[in-house]
């Protein structure tokens, strides 16, 4: 775990979705941040819907990935 702080947070989903369903409890903080940028996406998306958005495309497939890992981790505290 300490040693996750020595290293580069990781800077794509794919990489953050292994470490969250690892360790989920390490990178809450981290699964907040995309979480709130996914929900700035929706409100673009809501005022272009007829845009294309991949980044919200893949903030869908990350969170459905990760959210039982965090769902998990949230009731057992």
């Amino acid at each position: 775990m300490s040693g996750r702080h020595n290293n580069k947070l990781p800077t794509n989903l794919p990489q953050l979705q292994n470490l969250i369903k690892r360790d989920p409890k390490s990178y809450t903080e981290e699964f907040l941040q995309q979480y709130r940028h996914y929900q700035s996406n929706v409100e673009i998306f809501k005022h272009q819907p007829d845009k294309s958005n991949k980044d919200l495309t893949e903030l869908v497939m990350f969170l459905a990935q990760v959210w039982l890992s965090l769902k998990i981790h949230v009731c057992m505290h």
